[in-house]
């Protein structure tokens, strides 16, 4: 018997001290006795572990939304990047293109340019072997930059002739042209 009464004087000891502590501090109510007995979390706790969730509901939520808009920024990007290197090789092909051209009409005018001093000898032999009235009016139906560079390639003695027969306008014209160097 002595045991039992040890045992429920320290139990009665117990329960005061815990009251005792609980009135303390402030939580001495039906609820917070309830609580320590069944062991079962604070009211207040269950309600401040909800909206800690609520609150982090939205936050997690604007945060899904970030991601989102930054990988749909991410796939425009790729597909302006795809573009803009599609576009660069595209550019690259014209300029290619664009070269050869320049190189092939490069390569025909130097052609032309080939014909004509050709032309011009031909012509500037024949001029030589005419009398000089009948070359001066030949020389007179020309354009004076063709006459100037068949006058150039003639002799210079005949080309006197030449000139002294042509008259007096057109001969002025052709030696204009004759006096400027990057003419002929």
């Amino acid at each position: 018997m002595k045991i039992v009464l040890f045992a429920v004087l320290a139990l009665i000891s117990f329960v005061g001290a815990l009251a005792g502590a609980l009135a303390m501090t402030g939580n001495l109510s039906a609820e917070a006795l309830t609580q320590v007995i069944s062991g079962a979390p604070a009211a207040e706790e269950q309600h401040k572990a909800e909206p800690e969730t609520d609150a982090l509901g939205p936050l997690a939520q604007q945060i899904k939304k970030k991601e989102n808009d930054l990988k749909e920024r991410e796939q425009q990007l790729e597909q302006r990047e795809s573009q803009i290197a599609q576009r660069e090789q595209e550019l690259t092909q014209l300029q290619k293109k664009l070269e050869d051209l320049q190189k092939q009409v490069n390569g025909g005018l130097e052609d032309a340019e080939k014909e004509r001093q050709a032309r011009i000898q031909t012509v500037a032999q024949t001029i030589e072997g005419m009398k000089s009235q009948k070359a001066a009016e030949s020389l007179e139906n020309m354009p004076p930059e063709d006459a100037a560079a068949v006058l150039g390639l003639v002799k210079p003695k005949e080309r006197g002739k030449i000139v002294e027969a042509m008259k007096t306008e057109a001969a002025t014209r052709v030696l204009r042209i004759l006096q400027e160097p990057n003419k002929m």
